[in-house]
Formats: C-alpha cells, structure tokens, sequence
C-alpha cells in the first residue's frame, strides 16, 4: 500500500544477466539509473576472493534532500564560470543571475523540478556496499547506483531487472514501451523467422517474447477471418442451391425476409400506403362519365 501496489498489479522480471568484472575489461559501471521498478544483485563471488568492487547506491529520497546543496554547487560554477576572463556576454548574465540566486538564505531556493545529474553527485552522499557470497541486494530503479571498480582477480554478479505491470513479457501489460520494442523487432523482421538466433544480439529476450505472442495473435486472427469467409461462402452456396431447387421454399423465406425487414410497416410502407391515398384523392377530382352527363 505504501509504495502503490494493488493487489491485481504483477512484478515480472524484465531482464536476467551475468556480469563479469575484471581490472584488465570491465573493472566497473557508470553511474546510471535503470529502466525498472526494481533491480538486484546478488553475488557470486566471496567479498575477499578479489580486490576493490561493490555497488555504491545514491538513494533518490536522500538526494531529495541535498538538492539545494547541489543547486548551489552547479550555481557557483556558473558564477566561475561567468567571472573568468575571456568569458561571453551570455556567461557573464547568467554568473549574475546565478549571484542573486545564491545570495539568498539558506533553505529559501526553490527547488522544485530541479533534478540532480548522477555525475554531479558526491561519492560521500552515497552508501557503498559489497554484499557476501550468495546474497542478493534489491533497489528502486530510480536509486542512482554505480558498479565499483575491481582493482585485482575477478568479480562475479547476476544482475536483473523487475518491471510492475510495464514491459514484461505480455502485451496487456508492455505498455508504451512493449509496443515501442515490438515495432522495432518486426521492422527488423524481414522474413519468416523461426528462432531468435535470427535476430542477432541486438534484441533483447523479452523484445523476442512480446514478438512471439503478437504473431500468435496475428495467427489466430487471420485463421478466424479465413474461417469466417469460408462459411459465409458456404452459407452463401447452400442457400442459392436450395432456392433453385425448391420454388416452394424460397416463396417462404422471401416472405420470411419481407416480414423480418418489415417492409410494410416500415418507411416504405408509410410511404406506398401515401401514394395510395393521393392515387385515391386524385381520382374523386378527376371528372368522371356521370358527371359530364350532368
């Protein structure tokens, strides 16, 4: 309840991979901020089976709180960078608009909007972790986290990520970026495809997953549209056979019809049973044999 979840919401991993760091390949990552409700981690590796690594995490309700600090830290660049010598005209307004900013009491700036890049971050500001063997580590995929670099031997970690109702492996739940992600996939699609293999390493599994189920869907529809066209075709011949052969029957069936339409109680009737009023009215006008004798 507290973090919006209803009972009729999913959790479905989007993604599930390896990840091997070693000093002389990929000692580290980025910071960076995942594209899921959740992510883990969990280690493969014994903490002192290798040099350096963990994950150090900026939690996002934390860097809430520091967003005037780091507002007034980007301010005084610009300040810096304003006053410099050779600096332009423009960097010149902005250092003295960011002045009057920074004049201000603290706790009074407004902050609302503002968002912290994670490369300004401070590592001080984040907590640093280097889980044991076999545990796992979960986080909101808005946290800004880093992989730490490995400095000796290697380091080994399963990595995933957890999306709620958005982007996993069914249509109904994809979302715009199911959709996005399908489009993709069947662009690349330029023929039949039997396996994934096909595809190469540039499509994700669940991009392949979400294909797979919409060319389901496509089946069953163009089945059901073929089925649907054979019995109307077959209806359709049945029907003109029997007529043919029993006049007796399709006597019946256009009064059958002539009754269900209703044609006389309809508009048509309304309108045959006016032309048979004025067809009547038109003839009392109109002299007759008698009253030429008068």
């Amino acid at each position: 309840r507290r973090c919006g979840v209803r009972p009729i919401d999913r959790l479905t991993p989007n993604d599930i991979f390896a990840v091997k760091y070693t000093p002389e390949g990929q000692a580290g990552l980025d910071r960076h901020r995942d594209a899921s409700t959740f992510s883990f981690n969990a280690a493969l590796s014994d903490p002192t089976s290798y040099g350096g690594g963990g994950t150090r995490i900026w939690l996002d309700s934390a860097v809430r709180t520091l967003r005037e600090k780091y507002l007034r830290a980007e301010l005084e660049g610009v300040v810096r960078d304003g006053t410099a010598s050779g600096a332009s005209a423009e960097a010149r307004g902005a250092a003295a608009r960011a002045k009057d900013t920074l004049d201000r009491p603290a706790g009074t700036l407004d902050v609302d909007g503002y968002v912290v890049r994670p490369d300004r971050l401070l590592p001080e500001d984040g907590e640093a972790h280097k889980i044991a063997k076999g545990s796992v580590m979960v986080q909101g995929g808005r946290n800004v986290h880093e992989g730490m670099s490995t400095v000796s031997r290697t380091r080994y970690i399963v990595a995933g990520f957890v999306g709620l109702n958005r982007h996993c492996c069914a249509l109904r739940y994809s979302g715009w970026r199911g959709v996005m992600a399908l489009v993709r996939v069947t662009a690349m699609n330029s023929g039949q495809v039997a396996a994934r293999d096909k595809f190469g390493e540039g499509v994700p599994l669940w991009d392949y997953v979400l294909y797979e189920e919409w060319r389901g869907i496509f089946r069953r529809i163009r089945w059901a549209s073929l089925s649907l066209a054979l019995l109307s075709l077959a209806t359709y011949a049945a029907w003109h056979v029997v007529t043919r052969l029993s006049p007796r029957f399709n006597l019946a069936a256009r009064r059958l019809f002539a009754g269900v339409a209703g044609y006389e109680s309809s508009g048509l009737g309304c309108v045959r049973g006016l032309a048979r009023k004025r067809r009547r009215a038109m003839q009392s006008v109109l002299p007759t044999k008698h009253s030429l004798d008068d």
